[in-house]
């Protein structure tokens, strides 16, 4: 709503959150288990998936849309760091 309010919101930034969607549509985190979230700095989002404390070697999703990567990363560490 805030992306439309301000009239950033288009197509592409449609089509990356239902890809953002999709991939934890199916996904069930047991105790121990991990999301990892990688910003490029061109902006795509890289997310993988561990669930043995492990670090994966392959990524389960990259979505190229700057405006939602960076949206997670301030999501998680919150806008002033």
């Amino acid at each position: 709503a805030f992306w439309k309010s301000v009239g950033i919101y288009t197509d592409a930034e449609g089509k990356a959150i239902e890809k953002f969607l999709e991939v934890f549509k199916d996904q069930n985190f047991p105790p121990g288990a991990s999301i990892l979230f990688t910003q490029s700095p061109k902006g795509s989002l890289t997310i993988s998936f561990s669930r043995d404390a492990s670090v994966p070697e392959a990524a389960n999703a990259v979505i190229e849309n700057k405006l939602l990567s960076e949206a997670v990363l301030e999501s998680i560490v919150g806008k002033h760091g």
